[in-house]
């Protein structure tokens, strides 16, 4: 039995080393949640134990007796204080939470005054004895109404607590386990004793109420319920993105995270004491985790790659007590890498392809300049190696002219002291060939002072060399406009009207500017002749309606300032249309034609008066020919009869006079034919049709030269003209004919040839007759001239003449090629466009 009252005193010394050490303990955690009710709660507790102690070694009943009631009194303010405390660290506001203070501590207070009450402490003691065993004194209770009641009361109180904390067990809040466990201990030791009453050596309360300390300790240091380092350090390790895995020395799991809970897919209690290969190589990982302490290295699970890290878990003293795995999932990392990678690559090829590169150059306070970075085109348009440029940037600037340098460093001047864009455009000699550069950089102030560019410089040459070429089409065209003496107007029929000129109107019509100005209702109103305006005005609303190839021209008369009417000739087309199709801008040039207008009038009077002429000799030489005609035939008619009649009375040599009178008459008559045949060329109006030359030549040939004295040769085959048929028969005809009257030579030879030029058809007849001396090549073509008469009657000088006249007519030429005694070839032309 002695060894019972050790173990009961030890019990109690150990109890109240543990509620005094806690109680202590929970005074620097009274700025946390529930923290001061929770010292009132251990502190009652402890002072529950101090009168169990001095209960146990109390000398005299008296004594024991007034460390009961404070035993009691300990106990009815712990359970209020427990509950008080549960709802503060949960921050839980129930309703009637004030109502519940009060109900909560007026019962211990009740409590109180009643035990300490000698005339109702027997509501709580019906009997209290005190009795010896060992070194103890137990004491005998049977308890009253007073104490049942206090005791339903704090059974209430616990459940609430109890409540409360089973329905927030979650998270952090799961270290309130502990302080459950720990009050159930304490009541279950109390309970015990109630139940039990007197039947037990020793009252087993106070050791439940250390063992209940113990959980309270447990939760407190081990749990760390009011440890803030503690609860960081959890909360960073739950919180941390990245997987994180516990393993011990044997590489099996301990602990891990949300993330890598998330991770593996997997509870917490099927994973732990598991072999960390072994679960990593069900997620496709084959290789065996490094056995080193620290490590780094790739791993893929499930087709994601992780940057995994090994780390030593080492405890105060350097003891490694496992190792800590962290998986990063790169994934998305390595993708935007390879992103990145590949966006470089696309970067560099652009850079490399587009007429520019790209730079940073940076000058310093002191006005140096360094290259920081510049792009391969360097080499492409500059000849240099970027590695060079960055070495010595003098290099690149070494290329500009001095001049264009002035202009550079001016730019850069006014950049760098407005942080305004920097632009210039300038020339770059490269190799001896002259570039052109565009250079836009954007600057920024550096914390030294300076100025750092980050720009591009373009390689502008083509459009440079573009832009100098139309500058240079644009003043040609300007000088065209200004050398050319017609007026010409840009027209702009949405905006300001007159938008470009060569030349004003005002010098064109002889008045000023003012003049022109002051003119109401309007310049064109008044100066037009009042027929023209009213055609201009119906002739304007086909403007809105023209082509782009439409021309629209008129001629109008103007009234001059001093000149008087004069005519001007517009024409106008479009020059500019708008996004929707409509016609914005018409281009109109003015030109003064009254001279042409007058010339135009004087020919027709002239070809008025050359067709009365025409007519004129028309009739002339028709009654020249009538009248010439009458008397010959007279003649001819009295010779004849002469003949009939006298014929023997004349003569040989009377014979002979008479057929020369008569030949007379007959050649008489055919010159005057050919006179009237001759007049007739150009007037009379032809029909032209489809000739073959071929056919018609074979008809003449046939026709006029005798088959058994000549040889007539056609050496090409000739074309076929549209032309009048008749005349271009007599040119052939009249040539052949000549060759054949005046041939010397028993055998007679006639070539005929043609070949075609660029612009004309050439045709040649050619004899072996007699010749004709070059003096005579003018003479032949005349009208009645004859080398040498044939004696025979049609030999009347007219043939060569018609042949002229005909080909002339048709805008061709006739010319002769002779040389005496070896015969002559006569070559006309005629224009290709009679070819059909």
């Amino acid at each position: 039995m002695e060894m019972l009252a050790v173990i009961y005193l030890i019990a109690l010394i150990f109890g109240l080393t543990i509620g005094s050490m806690l109680t202590v303990h929970s005074l620097g955690v009274f700025r946390y949640p529930g923290g001061l009710l929770l010292f009132f709660h251990l502190a009652a507790i402890t002072i529950t134990l101090v009168g169990y102690f001095m209960m146990a070694v109390s000398a005299s009943s008296e004594q024991a007796f007034f460390w009961a009631r404070v035993r009691v009194a300990g106990l009815s303010f712990a359970t209020p204080f427990f509950l008080i405390f549960v709802l503060d660290y949960q921050d839980r506001r129930p309703p009637g939470l004030p109502l519940l203070h009060y109900v909560a501590l007026i019962v211990p207070i009740v409590t109180m005054i009643m035990i300490w009450n000698d005339s109702t402490a027997s509501l709580f003691f019906e009997s209290w004895t005190l009795e010896r065993f060992a070194q103890i004194s137990v004491e005998r209770i049977d308890y009253g109404v007073g104490f049942q009641i206090y005791g339903i009361l704090n059974y209430i109180l616990l459940c609430v607590a109890y409540y409360y904390i089973v329905a927030r067990l979650a998270g952090q809040r799961t270290r309130l386990g502990w302080f459950l466990l720990g009050n159930l201990l304490g009541t279950l030791g109390s309970f015990t004793t109630v139940m039990i009453g007197n039947s037990l050596p020793v009252n087993v309360t106070p050791i439940f109420l250390s063992m209940g300390l113990i959980a309270y300790g447990w939760g407190l240091f081990r749990g760390g319920l009011y440890n803030a380092a503690l609860a960081a350090w959890h909360t960073v390790f739950t919180s941390l993105q990245d997987a994180v895995v516990v393993i011990d020395r044997s590489d099996r799991i301990m602990q891990w995270n949300e993330a890598a809970r998330a991770l593996l897919s997997r509870r917490v209690s099927a994973l732990i004491n598991k072999p960390l290969s072994e679960v990593l190589a069900h997620y496709g990982f084959a290789r065996v985790v490094p056995s080193e302490m620290e490590a780094r290295f790739e791993m893929t699970l499930e087709g994601r790659v992780f940057d995994a890290r090994l780390s030593a878990m080492r405890l105060s003293n350097g003891y490694v007590a496992g190792r800590v795995l962290v998986l990063r999932d790169i994934s998305a990392v390595m993708s935007a890498q390879e992103a990145a990678v590949e966006s470089t690559r696309r970067y560099d090829a652009l850079v490399e392809n587009i007429p520019a590169f790209v730079y940073q150059i940076r000058r310093t306070p002191d006005g140096v300049h360094h290259v920081d970075y510049i792009s391969p085109g360097v080499r492409k348009y500059n000849k240099l190696e970027p590695k060079a440029v960055i070495a010595d940037p003098w290099l690149l600037f070494n290329q500009i002219p001095a001049d264009d340098l002035k202009q550079l460093e001016a730019a850069q001047d006014e950049s760098a002291r407005n942080l305004t864009p920097m632009v210039w455009e300038g020339r770059a000699i490269v190799e001896g060939v002259t570039q052109w550069a565009r250079t836009e950089a954007i600057p920024s102030r550096l914390d030294d002072g300076g100025v750092v560019w980050n720009g591009i410089r373009m390689d502008i040459t083509a459009h440079k060399n573009a832009e100098i070429a139309l500058e240079r089409s644009r003043r040609l065209i300007e000088r065209i406009a200004q050398l050319i003496p017609d007026t010409l107007h840009i027209y702009d029929l949405t905006g300001p009207g007159l938008i470009y000129f060569n030349r004003p109107l005002e010098p064109l019509v002889g008045y000023s500017v003012e003049e022109i100005q002051s003119m109401q209702p309007g310049y064109a109103e008044v100066l037009m002749h009042p027929d023209d305006y009213a055609i201009e005005q119906r002739l304007t609303r086909r403007y809105a309606e023209m082509r782009d190839d439409e021309i629209i021209e008129s001629e109008y008369r103007w009234q001059h300032k001093t000149r008087g009417m004069i005519w001007i000739n517009t024409r106008k087309m479009v020059y500019e249309r708008g996004s929707d199709g409509k016609i914005t801008q018409i281009l109109s040039i003015m030109r003064d034609v009254t001279d042409r207008k007058t010339a135009e009038e004087q020919r027709q009077a002239l070809l008025g008066q050359l067709q009365a002429a025409n007519q004129e000799l028309k009739d002339f030489a028709y009654v020249i020919s009538h009248d010439l005609k009458a008397p010959l035939r007279g003649v001819s008619a009295i010779a004849q009869w002469l003949v009939d009649e006298y014929a023997d009375m004349f003569g040989e040599s009377g014979k002979e006079l008479i057929d020369l009178l008569g030949g007379r008459v007959q050649r008489m008559e055919q010159m005057i034919n050919g006179v009237l045949e001759y007049s007739r060329i150009g007037r009379d109006l032809e029909s032209r049709i489809s000739v073959d030359l071929n056919r018609m030549l074979a008809e003449i040939i046939q026709d006029i030269v005798p088959a058994d004295r000549f040889q007539v040769t056609v050496e090409t085959t000739l074309p076929t003209l549209l032309i009048e048929p008749t005349r271009i028969r007599q040119v052939f005809q009249n040539l052949i004919d000549n060759a054949v009257k005046f041939m010397d030579k028993p055998m007679g030879e006639i070539r005929i040839a043609h070949r075609r030029d660029e612009t004309s058809w050439r045709f040649s007849v050619q004899d072996n007759g007699p010749g004709i001396a070059p003096e005579h090549f003018a003479r032949i073509f005349v009208l009645f001239q004859t080398l040498e008469s044939t004696g025979q009657p049609e030999d009347r000088g007219m043939g060569l003449s018609i042949a002229k006249r005909i080909v002339e007519f048709y805008s061709g030429r006739i010319w002769v090629e002779s040389t005496l005694g070896e015969g002559a070839t006569f070559i006309f032309t005629l224009p290709v466009a009679f070819t059909t």
